[in-house]
């Protein structure tokens, strides 16, 4: 009967372990910044920008163009470089000769897009030239103080809910292990 208790501490205990494997914590939900710029003959103004739910690759980007986040007591909280593409490259084919020509096109204008990630205490986005001039300025501190219908401070947000439930479900599995290692003793 002692080997029947530890099996079923150990049974127990693997169902209390795996409800932390299938009922994970979930982080905050990530965000991002997606800005769509303007790029025409050197001016650079914003077309809009919006905050949207997800994950954005962190990798350091290249180019001559500077992105910046500034929190509101003006640290920087982000920084990255971008490239604006002003010129496509390209093949066509003779068709007399059949030989291909490379060709480029230089373009005055386009659009680009950025996005770099949320932070709650950012305050404004700026945009640097090649010669580390600033271009544009864009206010995002609406952003931060905006309601976020997702998250709330109670204590049953989705975090919270959770791990009440997976404790109160580890409680049961406890208590019904002591209930039936206490009725197999008594049998004894």
């Amino acid at each position: 009967m002692k080997a029947m208790n530890i099996f079923l501490l150990k049974i127990s205990l693997f169902l209390f372990s795996l409800l932390f494997v299938i009922n994970p914590v979930s982080a905050k939900e990530s965000k991002f910044y997606h800005i769509n710029l303007l790029y025409d003959k050197g001016n650079i103004e914003l077309k809009n920008i919006a905050v949207l739910p997800g994950e954005i690759s962190q990798v350091p980007q290249e180019g001559e163009y500077i992105v910046e986040l500034i929190s509101g007591v003006g640290t920087t909280l982000y920084i990255d470089h971008f490239q604006i593409p002003l010129t496509i490259h390209g093949e066509e084919i003779d068709p007399e000769t059949g030989e291909f020509t490379s060709i480029s096109v230089n373009l005055d204008s386009t659009e680009i897009v950025l996005n770099i990630p949320f932070f709650p205490d950012g305050k404004v986005i700026n945009i640097y030239d090649s010669q580390n001039t600033k271009v544009l300025e864009i206010p995002v501190e609406g952003f931060s103080k905006a309601p976020d219908i997702s998250s709330k401070t109670s204590f049953f947000d989705k975090a919270n809910t959770k791990i009440f439930l997976t404790l109160i479900i580890g409680g049961l599995v406890v208590l019904g292990t002591f209930f039936v290692t206490a009725r197999i003793r008594k049998r004894l």
